[in-house]
């Protein structure tokens, strides 16, 4: 039963590197996964808790001691699936980076505790390596700098969006130095700083200390 109710992050959980979990699960019955809901009686009590009404797929509006409520926009779901297919659902079981879609300060944290996550976070799997090259790098200060320089999806505030159709743009463009591995593994252990990740990217892609201060004291610039 614990496969379906899984811990998730949401946008705000997101730190560089790493993730402050606020002890919130999802009950994560997809519609792909075709759970049978008799099999699993306090669920359903749970789920029930909140009214049919309210749960159902089908878009209706119901009355309910005198006050108006409306169901789930309709689908072909059941009452105690998700609204959507999500037949992604194992990628959350894989090494993943995730970051939150939209802010001032895009973090990106390396999860393999196998993390949900709300539509505030979108996430990337692929090899454990390259993972942990891409989180180190996409944290760093040059690369900080560069996603606002460039990202043109810019929302009130200052902040930007980054939507994975905006970061595959980024990518495309990137080199990963394998050099950089060990260094971003050690501090997403704990076992290095971020200025010694921000050295080492900077000495990666050879910048000359002139560059290094004008990234540093950009205006673009404000990484926590």
């Amino acid at each position: 039963m614990t496969y379906k109710i899984r811990p998730i992050l949401r946008g705000r959980d997101i730190k560089r590197y790493g993730y402050e979990w606020a002890n919130l699960y999802l009950i994560a019955t997809f519609p792909s996964r075709h759970y049978d809901i008799e099999k699993y009686p306090a669920v359903k009590e749970y789920l029930l808790s909140f009214g049919m009404e309210r749960l159902e797929q089908t878009g209706k509006s119901h009355v309910i001691r005198g006050e108006i409520v409306k169901a789930r926009k309709s689908s072909n779901n059941k009452w105690f699936e998700t609204q959507d297919n999500i037949s992604y659902w194992d990628d959350f079981n894989k090494p993943k980076v995730m970051w939150k879609i939209i802010g001032c300060n895009i973090n990106f944290c390396f999860d393999e505790r196998k993390y949900i996550c709300n539509n505030a976070v979108d996430i990337m799997t692929g090899n454990k390596d390259c993972l942990i090259q891409f989180v180190g790098i996409m944290n760093s200060q040059l690369f900080d700098w560069y996603l606002k320089l460039t990202t043109e999806a810019e929302v009130q505030g200052g902040g930007i969006q980054l939507y994975v159709t905006t970061l595959e743009k980024t990518l495309l463009k990137l080199d990963f130095p394998k050099s950089l591995t060990n260094i971003i593994y050690k501090r997403i252990y704990n076992q290095a700083s971020d200025n010694d990740v921000d050295n080492a990217v900077f000495n990666v892609y050879n910048l000359t200390e002139e560059e290094i201060n004008f990234i540093i004291n950009d205006r673009k610039i404000n990484h926590i």
